[in-house]
This record gives C-alpha cells, sequence and structure tokens, in this order.
C-alpha cells in the first residue's frame, strides 16, 4: 500500500487536487483535520477492497512523537456523506 497526503480545493469553477509534501505542521497544542474535499490522506495500490463505513488502522509516524496507531473510516469518494465536527477525523498534537 502507498499512501500521500492531498489537498483539494476549488479553483475557479475546477476543484483541485495536490499532493502535499514534506507532511502536515500540527502546531503546539492545536490540531489537524483531515476530511474528504480537504487535506486527506489517499491509500494507493491497495492489496484488498476498501469498504464504505469500514474502520481501518493507520500506522502515523511524527517528526517528535514517533510512531502512533490510529483508525480511520473508509469513505467512498462517489457518495455525499453527512459531515459533522465529530465524524472528520482530527490528529492532535501536544507537549509532554
Amino acid at each position: 500500500m502507498k499512501s500521500e497526503i492531498h489537498e483539494m480545493k476549488m479553483e475557479g469553477d475546477v476543484i483541485q487536487m495536490r499532493m502535499i509534501s514534506g507532511g502536515l505542521k500540527i502546531p503546539p497544542n492545536g490540531s489537524l483535520t483531515l476530511k474528504p474535499g480537504g487535506r486527506h490522506i489517499m491509500f494507493t495500490k491497495l492489496k484488498e477492497q476498501l469498504k464504505h463505513g469500514e474502520q481501518r488502522p493507520v500506522n502515523l509516524v511524527f517528526e517528535r512523537h514517533g510512531e502512533i496507531v490510529v483508525s480511520f473510516k473508509v469513505e467512498d469518494i462517489g457518495r455525499q456523506p453527512q459531515h459533522s465536527e465529530s465524524n472528520d477525523s482530527q490528529i492532535e498534537h501536544s507537549r509532554h
């Protein structure tokens, strides 16, 4: 499996998607939201089909805090998901 961090945004009447290289910066004691239609992780070269609604564990690597495992909900980009702040995957960073 391969993963890339992507960002989607409107440029006029066209939706642009671009890969973000070098990772994402999370401010101290701040958070970062990943969601469809914005910043998200795109997985390619999967060995099996993902199913809408299932939860999958993913290892995230942080520059200063090492590796942690989080659970992501699989969402089909072709569906119109109902989002709320509580449904979005948030990554929080705090100094210890």
